[in-house]
């Protein structure tokens, strides 16, 4: 797949793709519940644990609020906005602006 900003991306092609080739998937990662989130090669189980669930340790934010990229705990801690531990990353600005994309345009499971 090229790597190219996508206006509308859909989960298990284009924002399950980063997830696993970022490392998000991995054992050293999420794999094993990594600050209480568990991400694997399940793209559907991936979404339900993200998409509309609160942050483990900032609960005011969800992983994933639809429609709210900048709200959104996922973006807060690629950024390093966050004020409880560190950021994750790094990422690079093609997979930031898909993942601001699908969460804009609300986050479905597609």
């Amino acid at each position: 797949m090229d790597r190219v900003i996508i206006r509308f991306p859909e989960f298990q092609e284009h924002i399950q793709e980063i997830l696993v080739r970022k490392g998000c998937t991995s054992a050293e990662c999420h794999l094993i519940g990594q600050g209480g989130l568990i991400l694997g090669p399940d793209a559907v189980k991936n979404h339900m644990n993200i998409v509309n669930v609160p942050a483990e340790s900032e609960t005011e934010f969800l992983r994933v609020e639809p429609f709210d990229a900048a709200n959104s705990y996922v973006i807060i801690k690629l950024e390093g906005r966050q004020r409880i531990g560190v950021s994750m990353g790094p990422i690079d600005s093609i997979d930031l602006t898909n993942l601001k994309n699908w969460i804009n345009y609300g986050a479905p499971n597609n």
